[in-house]
């Protein structure tokens, strides 16, 4: 049995990123509108403030037309997937730390 500590801190290196990645696509589609019935809301709100300039209020109705039902389920599945891979990683990490310690443990054994 070797020592998996670099093994470790690959995983744990890769869910950081996939964590970083992940909490990007869900600002990402906050901004985009969110949750389907929250496009609509955005463009109430948008409307209801007045200390919007009218070039922003532009931008977002310009953003809010062009998403369509399908960048929505898009990111919905992007999101589930990161999900689902961080959830891997993390039982990776506990079965290598798991194993590491196993084999710290026979080291401590031999002397």
């Amino acid at each position: 049995m070797s020592c998996r500590c670099e093994d470790i801190r690959r995983c744990k290196a890769e869910r950081m990123r996939l964590e970083a990645c992940y909490h990007k696509s869900v600002s990402l589609s906050n901004l985009l509108g969110g949750e389907r019935e929250a496009g609509d809301s955005i463009l109430a709100r948008e409307k209801e403030a007045f200390y919007v300039s009218d070039y922003l209020r532009e931008q977002l109705w310009q953003r809010l037309r062009g998403i369509t039902n399908e960048e929505f389920e898009r990111h919905a599945d992007l999101n589930l997937s990161m999900r689902n891979w961080m959830e891997q990683l993390r039982q990776e990490i506990e079965d290598l730390e798991a194993e590491d310690e196993r084999y710290h443990e026979d080291e401590d054994d031999d002397d």
